[in-house]
Formats: structure tokens, sequence, C-alpha cells
């Protein structure tokens, strides 16, 4: 068990990546910015929250200059406040793959959304 993280297109998954809280938290946040029902609780999970081009210029961002919740933390994911260098390296090169593959989504045309399972 642990925090599943998908980047959707209809129901299909386009990317996934795991256990980051504070990427999860980031995208609760966005999904309490654009009003979308529970996200705003700690049940925050299966939810999906739709993505702009905007938005993710916004999460390149804040993951870049760290400005992110790194000590959020949940029952089934821990948290990512005591995550070594190499550990810091591995999860910063998933969340900047997950970047390009929702940019290229969003160039094609697709909507894409943030979901997430734990």
């Amino acid at each position: 068990m642990g925090l599943d993280m998908y980047i959707v297109r209809d129901e299909e998954v386009v990317f996934s990546w795991r256990k980051t809280p504070s990427v999860h938290e980031w995208f609760r946040q966005l999904g309490v910015k654009k009003s979308i029902e529970d996200c705003d609780d700690d049940s925050f999970n299966g939810v999906k929250v739709p993505i702009t081009m905007k938005d993710i210029k916004q999460f390149r961002k804040d993951l870049l200059n760290k400005n992110m919740n790194y000590k959020v933390q949940g029952f089934f994911f821990g948290d990512d406040s005591n995550m070594d260098k190499e550990e810091y390296s591995y999860y910063m090169e998933q969340n900047l793959k997950s970047i390009e593959v929702m940019k290229q989504e969003l160039k094609n045309g697709k909507k894409i959304y943030y979901s997430s399972w734990w």
C-alpha cells in the first residue's frame, strides 16, 4: 500500500509515480483553488483535478524553487521531509518527467487530470 499518483487522459493513465506526498498536497491545493469537490479534507483520494498549462508552469516553478509542503503526511504514504539526496533526486526526476508528459498531452489537445489512490 502507498500513495499512487496518476496523470489521466479520459480514463487512461498516461503517467504514474508513487509516494511523493508534497506533490499530492500540491494537487490537492490546486483542486481546492478550482473548487473541486472532496479536495478540502483528508479524504483526497481518487479525485480528478483538471490540469492546464498554467498549472503545469506553476507546478514546475514550485518544484524547482522547493516551494512545496514537504512536511505533509498521510496515513498510507508517510512524508518526504527527510529524504536523502539520492531519494530527492529520484523523485525530482519523476516529477519533471510528469511535467513533460502533461505538457505533451495538452499540446496534443487532450484534457488531463491528476488523480491518486492510496
